[in-house]
């Protein structure tokens, strides 16, 4: 059964960058007052719908004029209105895919793929990374295990750079002590070096590296290189790959660490695939952490610092630095302060940098900075040099945590 009851379309919108202000912007979708959606979806397309019972399923054919040879697509249950703010949404949802010969004019579709949620209470449902074959149509379902529908939100895109796997969802193995390895609050990042992306990387909750070569299926500990070694930090918060295959990795110090361990925050880096580790960062803060990293076409990786507040009469400043590094290092050049992020508000401890990347249309480079009320937005526009910083949104009470980049259109008026 197709039903179209309730479809909506959102197409992706032209915009240079979006800023997320989390604490100043809220969005509200109102599905009704959306264009009537068809059930034909491009990559890079919403749909919002509702089932109305358990056995019911839509189906959305992908577009075939989508010049792309991969997509990842999610189906979400966490959708309302504010207008119906007891209007229920769907749970247990499922994503199935199917295709047919182009040729084939029967209307029989076969599944390939089937995804159901993992576990309660997680009402997100994803499929990851599929790639097209030649010769064959696509189609998405959206349905539900549960007794019941619900609203729902389909989303489809492209292949993802990163992988987004929920905790439920990985079995990373155990440690030499036989203790299983935890991925509660940390990061994966793939390694762009690898033939098609197979090989993952993952930093645990308690401070070790894990690698997979196998697209997430079985893992290694790397970090520390001696299996019965311990780490001498926290949660790995931070975590990155480089073009040349370098591997960046920031473990979170806490307070009581800096404060009576005589331990700092630091950046690590390995150079031959995680047998060896070194130092790459001592940053400004005792409880500095690389939340975020980015790497531009020139060879420059820069590193966003995340300070943390420590609550002592004695404690250093808390700066939430920018740094880069030239030539990946490859001629012995070292990490420095290309932003030295001022504390403009004496009372306010937390300066963090939320977020550092590169503009891949114009080579630029970007951060978000918060907490409180010293937010702000700043640029530079000759590979992040020291003294080529601008501020272009100074929040008030705001914090600033996400840039993504798009088409070459501005969101800002020229001259910002």
């Amino acid at each position: 059964m197709i039903s179209t009851k309730y479809k909506s379309c959102i197409k992706a919108d032209t915009l240079r960058f979006i800023i997320l202000n989390i604490f100043m912007l809220s969005l509200s979708i109102n599905v009704f007052a959306l264009p009537d959606g068809s059930t034909i979806i491009r990559v890079g397309e919403i749909r919002l719908g509702m089932l109305n019972s358990a056995g019911e399923i839509d189906y959305y054919e992908i577009d075939p004029s989508y010049p792309t040879p991969m997509m990842s697509a999610a189906l979400f249950g966490h959708i309302h209105t504010p207008e119906e703010p007891g209007f229920r949404y769907l749970t247990s949802p499922v994503l199935v895919l199917e295709r047919r010969s182009i040729g084939d004019t029967s209307g029989n579709w076969t599944r390939v793929v089937s995804a159901q949620s993992p576990g309660s209470q997680i009402e997100i449902a994803r499929i990851q990374n599929y790639r097209f074959e030649p010769n064959y149509r696509y189609r998405l379902g959206a349905g539900t295990d549960s007794s019941r529908g619900g609203r729902y939100a389909l989303v489809v895109d492209p292949a993802m750079e990163g992988c987004e796997f929920e905790v439920e969802d990985l079995d990373l193995g155990k440690d030499a002590f036989d203790r299983h390895y935890s991925l509660y609050t940390a990061y994966t990042v793939p390694d762009p070096n690898s033939p098609y992306g197979e090989r993952v990387y993952a930093g645990t909750e308690y401070g070790y590296i894990l690698c997979s070569d196998d697209d997430a299926q079985t893992w290694r500990q790397i970090y520390p290189p001696d299996p019965f070694g311990e780490p001498l930090h926290g949660t790995v918060f931070g975590i990155f790959v480089d073009s040349q295959g370098i591997i960046y990795a920031s473990p979170w110090t806490s307070a009581d660490q800096a404060l009576n361990e005589n331990i700092h925050g630091l950046v690590i880096e390995s150079r031959d695939g995680g047998a060896t580790w070194s130092t790459a960062i001592t940053l400004g803060g005792a409880t500095g952490v690389a939340w975020r990293f980015a790497e531009d076409r020139f060879g420059n990786v820069f590193v966003g610092e995340y300070c943390a507040v420590i609550k002592d009469e004695n404690a250093p400043l808390t700066p939430g630095n920018v740094w880069r590094r030239q030539n990946h290092g490859n001629g012995g050049e070292a990490f420095e302060v290309v932003y030295a992020n001022p504390r403009i508000n004496p009372d306010t401890m937390l300066n963090h940098t939320h977020f550092v990347g590169v503009d891949p249309y114009t080579d630029e480079v970007y951060a978000a900075i918060g907490d409180g009320a010293v937010g702000r937005f700043i640029r530079s526009r000759s590979q992040g040099d020291p003294g080529t910083w601008e501020t272009l949104e100074r929040g008030v009470d705001s914090q600033y945590t996400a840039i993504a980049f798009t088409s070459p259109i501005s969101l800002f008026r020229d001259g910002y």
